[in-house]
């Protein structure tokens, strides 16, 4: 999760992909055109970049590589419940491994690694924490400033409150290193 001013628009289709994305404070916005394969990504409503996509029969995203600007690729793994499990990839000086755990049909914990070319480490590791009716109630976030993950960088604590009637958090709010309040997410989801 990441902290920023302004509204975020995220739209999805009738399977769940998603279409659009939107940052009022960045004035970024992507297209995801999954008929063409690519992403088109705009800032300040001129052309940013656009990203070539390889689909599996599922409409996964299995692979991702800039066509110009940038010079990365990624790969995506997926269990047999078609979940994300890994993302792996390179790029911009930086090499990054994703992982992601899941029980009961929940994501458990997501570790991530980054290394940059110049030796410098960012690993984040996000645990996920529900309620017995299964709604997301916390999560945990620890930044680590080494490859063993024996530095801590901080931690944030995010809550989660006022589900809605499908079980979706719809506000949020996070502290940081247990005294540094970052503020409030307040989620408007529309069902289609």
């Amino acid at each position: 999760m990441r902290f920023i001013d302004g509204k975020l628009v995220i739209e999805s289709n009738n399977r769940g992909l998603i279409i659009f994305s939107g940052n009022e404070k960045y004035k970024s916005t992507l297209f995801y055109d999954y008929v063409k394969n690519i992403i088109v990504w705009n800032m300040n409503d001129k052309p940013f970049t656009q990203i070539k996509l390889t689909l599996d029969k599922d409409e996964n995203i299995i692979e991702s590589s800039s066509l110009n600007s940038f010079n990365f690729h990624y790969q995506y793994d997926y269990d047999e419940q078609k979940r994300l499990v890994m993302s792996m990839g390179n790029g911009a000086n930086i090499n990054a491994k994703n992982q992601f755990f899941y029980t009961n049909n929940n994501m458990l914990k997501s570790i991530s690694e980054e290394k940059k070319i110049l030796k410098a480490f960012y690993n984040r590791k996000i645990e996920f924490i529900y309620d017995d009716n299964n709604k997301l109630k916390k999560t945990i976030q620890t930044h680590y400033l080494d490859e063993n993950n024996s530095k801590i960088d901080k931690t944030i604590m995010c809550y989660f409150t006022d589900h809605n009637e499908n079980g979706d958090w719809t506000k949020s709010h996070c502290i940081k290193d247990g005294n540094i309040d970052l503020g409030d997410i307040t989620r408007i989801i529309e069902y289609w």
